[in-house]
C-alpha cells in the first residue's frame, strides 16, 4: 500500500509540479485510504486476495478526483488561492461528480451478485467513491481555499530558478575571490 501511495505521489507531483498541492492531495489520499480500510475492518473483512486487490483499487479511485482538482488549481490563471480554488471547483466539480455517479451506478449492479467477491467489491467501490468525492470536493478544496499556494509558491520550476540564481551568485563571488588572490600573488 505504501508503494502505491508513493506512486500516487509521483503521479500527482508530475501533474501539478507543486510540492504544497502534492502534499495536500496525498494527505487527502491517505485519509481516504485510512477511512476505507477502517470501514472494511468494521464490516469484518479479513485481508485476503479480493481485499488486497480492492485495496489497490482504493488508492487508484482516491487519487482520481483529487488529482483533477489539484491540476486545475495549479494551472489556473488566477494568482491568489481563493479564485483558484473557486475556479477548480466550478470547472471540475460537475465532471468529478458525474464520474462518481457513473462509478456508483456500476457498483450498484455488483451488489446483486451471488458471490461474496462481488459483494465486497461493490462495497469497496461505492464507499471509496463516496469518500473520494467528499474528501476531494470538500476537504481538498477547503485546504486549497484556506492554505493553498499563491502564484508560483511551491512550484518546482520556481525552486530550480532559485537554485540557479544561488549558484550563479556563488560562482560570481568565487570568481571575484579568485581574481583578488591572483592580483595579490602578482603584487608579491
Amino acid at each position: 500500500m505504501i508503494i502505491s501511495i508513493g506512486f500516487a505521489c509521483i503521479v500527482i507531483f508530475a501533474a501539478t509540479r507543486n510540492v504544497i498541492v502534492t502534499f495536500y492531495a496525498i494527505h487527502c489520499v491517505g485519509f481516504i485510504c485510512a477511512a476505507e480500510l477502517s470501514l472494511q475492518v468494521l464490516r469484518g473483512y479479513e485481508m485476503g486476495i479480493s481485499e488486497s486487490i480492492g485495496t489497490i483499487m482504493v488508492i487508484g479511485f482516491s487519487v482520481d478526483y483529487v488529482v483533477h482538482l489539484a491540476a486545475h488549481y495549479v494551472h489556473s490563471a488566477a494568482i491568489t488561492r481563493h479564485p483558484r480554488s473557486t475556479e477548480a471547483i466550478a470547472e471540475m466539480g460537475i465532471s468529478i461528480f458525474s464520474g462518481a455517479m457513473t462509478t456508483l451506478g456500476s457498483a450498484v449492479f455488483l451488489f446483486g451478485g451471488k458471490l461474496g467477491f462481488f459483494q465486497k467489491f461493490a462495497f469497496m467501490i461505492s464507499t471509496t467513491v463516496l469518500l473520494s468525492l467528499a474528501y476531494s470536493l470538500i476537504y481538498f478544496i477547503a485546504l486549497s481555499h484556506g492554505f493553498g499556494p499563491e502564484g508560483s509558491t511551491g512550484h518546482i520550476g520556481r525552486a530550480f530558478k532559485q537554485c540557479i540564481k544561488l549558484f550563479k551568485r556563488r560562482d560570481k563571488k568565487t570568481k571575484r575571490r579568485d581574481s583578488k588572490r591572483l592580483d595579490e600573488q602578482v603584487v608579491m
